[in-house]
């Protein structure tokens, strides 16, 4: 008679069993920065792109790490006790101030620490490329957008006139506003080239990770392509609109084909990609080989290295998990209940600013154009209240003056319109910030 086999083995993997508490805790606090950032800033053209690739990055995780043994390193590594430090610090103080940018980021140094203090080198080492997706997909502030962009669109808005005025159309520039024929179009940040740019590259990085392994040198010309491709697809996508605005009228240039025509824009990036990828390929068939590449976070997964259990595990578990309660549980006593502003009257902004200050008076005939229709609705929506005023002197130089207010104080949403980059965008040239 045979005997029956040992359950030695099935109990050897189960060490993942008493870590469903700690990933429990830990999906509660994804889930509730996911549904805020779901209602929030998830909801702007410009970062749409960001759940898919929030979705994207987790479910790499998830599969890379199916087939590992979950057990704790005898030592925590220094780098496990800063990510976690780090990530229930800054998940508190985040989540309790409405400030995306900080709690996102805690989201992902916690995936981080959790990984490491579960399953030590092993996971982590599975974890980079998913984490560095998911870094790619935090909603970054619009100070950084803003700086990153202004250049993308004045290449773009160069390129695109220059072609259109070759062709024979009736087009000027002035900073990054088109003037076609008797249409004004503004290359706006969504069709600037960064946020495809992160969205593309995030796609790229996953292509060279999933389609095998290549010479770093082809790893590095495919990364370095990254940036031209995405200004390139982006000023095809500039062009298409204003050539459809032009032909078709404005209905249609801002209607549904402004919409769908990012799909052109990734269409375009990615079989100029696969082209490229196709050249280099034969380019790198026709050279002498070369050794193989050393493992990188670009590489496929190896074959799960399995190692003996070192550390006691639900003391662990319990402690994580009650950290990562205990962090939920401090942003909801931080976040404040009473806003300040509340039953005071709002400050009138129109009565507060003076018409007139020294050789200064307000030009009443002067038609300011600062923000597009969008823009203005977006800034209506955050603002309690905006003001814009243009101030002339006896010898004609003028300045402008715009104000808002709002009442609510907490989280980035009070960064919808910065006016030293929109005045460089309308072709003036900023001489000095104070």
């Amino acid at each position: 008679m045979t005997p029956a086999p040992s359950n030695c083995a099935s109990h050897e993997n189960r060490h993942w069993h008493p870590w469903l508490l700690p990933a429990l805790a830990l999906a509660a606090l994804l889930l509730a920065t996911g549904i805020d950032l779901a209602a929030g800033i998830w909801r702007q053209p410009e970062h749409a792109y960001q759940p898919m690739l929030t979705l994207l990055a987790l479910a790499l995780l998830a599969w890379e790490c199916s087939d590992l043994e979950w057990k704790p390193p005898p030592r925590l590594s220094a780098t496990a006790h800063v990510a976690l430090t780090l990530g229930l610090a800054a998940y508190a103080l985040g989540r309790s101030q409405s400030l995306e940018l900080i709690e996102a980021s805690a989201c992902v140094a916690l995936l981080a620490a959790v990984g490491a203090i579960a399953g030590g080198q092993a996971v982590w080492r599975r974890m980079r490329f998913g984490l560095l997706i998911l870094l790619l997909a935090l909603p970054w502030p619009a100070w950084i957008v803003d700086n990153l962009t202004g250049p993308l669109k004045a290449v773009i808005s160069l390129g695109v006139e220059t072609l259109l005025y070759a062709a024979g159309y009736p087009v000027a520039r002035s900073g990054v506003m088109l003037s076609l024929g008797p249409y004004r179009l503004l290359v706006a940040d969504a069709c600037s080239g960064l946020h495809s740019l992160i969205f593309l590259a995030a796609l790229d990085l996953l292509y060279l990770r999933l389609s095998g392994p290549r010479p770093r040198w082809q790893q590095a010309c495919l990364l370095a392509a990254m940036l031209p491709i995405a200004v390139l697809a982006n000023g095809v996508r500039v062009l298409a609109l204003a050539l459809t605005t032009y032909h078709l009228g404005d209905a249609a240039g801002q209607g549904l084909w402004h919409d769908s025509s990012g799909l052109l824009l990734y269409a375009f990036a990615f079989v100029t990609l696969f082209a490229l990828d196709a050249l280099l390929t034969r380019v790198s068939a026709a050279l002498p080989p070369t050794p193989a590449p050393a493992s990188s976070v670009l590489q496929p997964r190896a074959h799960p290295q399995k190692a003996e259990p070192t550390a006691p595990i639900w003391p662990r578990s319990l402690l994580l998990t009650g950290s990562l309660l205990l962090a939920g549980a401090l942003s909801l006593w931080l976040t404040p209940r009473q806003s300040l502003p509340a039953g005071r009257p709002a400050p009138m902004l129109d009565q507060i600013v003076p018409r007139a200050f020294g050789a200064w008076q307000e030009d009443r005939e002067a038609r300011l154009a600062l923000v597009t229709p969008d823009v203005a609705a977006e800034l209506d929506r955050v603002y309690g209240q905006t003001l814009s005023r243009v101030y002339v002197d006896g010898n004609g130089q003028r300045i402008m003056l715009a104000i808002a207010y709002g009442s609510r104080q907490l989280g980035n949403a009070l960064q919808a319109h910065r006016p030293e980059y929109c005045y460089q965008a309308q072709g003036f040239v900023l001489l000095q910030a104070h």
